[in-house]
């Protein structure tokens, strides 16, 4: 389940409840978040994982995670693997893969204009 810090009161146990959100990852299986996103009445939000860019980068980004556990390539199990659901993928991929929960597009759209730092960073400073 994903979230973010908000300036909302708390409802429950000190939570915001405006502040939670169920996260829907490009590539993986979501009919289960879905059904207790809705169950609980938690918004749902499509996200995409993205390590890398291009296809060919998925190799290098594989060969980083065994160096820094310290071990071959080899070594690395398929859960520390980067796999291809990782990769960024564009606005039409996202359409189409999430296509069944259209609600949780919309999530994505607004939580990525919240996250938008084009207010608070100057474009010197980027």
């Amino acid at each position: 389940m994903g979230g973010r810090a908000g300036g909302r009161s708390p409802s429950r146990g000190g939570r915001c409840v405006e502040d939670l959100w169920v996260k829907l990852t490009y590539g993986r299986p979501f009919s289960g978040l879905v059904r207790f996103g809705r169950t609980h009445k938690l918004p749902l939000c499509a996200v995409n994982d993205a390590f890398y860019i291009e296809d060919a980068d998925q190799y290098i980004c594989n060969l980083l995670r065994a160096m820094s556990r310290n071990t071959l390539l080899e070594y690395l199990s398929p859960e520390e693997r980067m796999g291809r659901w990782h990769r960024a993928v564009s606005a039409v991929e996202m359409e189409c893969f999430f296509s069944a929960v259209p609600e949780a597009l919309d999530r994505a759209r607004v939580l990525a204009q919240e996250s938008d730092t084009g207010s608070i960073l100057s474009s010197g400073y980027v």
